[in-house]
């Protein structure tokens, strides 16, 4: 009984790391996407004729 107890400790320390490490990289990917999104950026050249409209981006 006292293995099995110490092996769903050991289990248990596991999961709560990767837990941890799944919360860490979750922060730091919802960090980056909320700074490119609201990071400023020049606006995008919309021109338009009598052809059609192009739309051409900044990089």
């Amino acid at each position: 009984m006292c293995q099995h107890a110490a092996a769903a400790h050991g289990e248990m320390r596991t999961f709560r790391q990767l837990g941890v490490a799944g919360l860490v990289t979750g922060g730091a990917v919802l960090a980056v996407t909320l700074g490119y999104t609201f990071y400023p950026r020049a606006q995008a050249d919309v021109r338009v004729s009598a052809d059609g409209f192009t739309v051409s981006g900044v990089f």
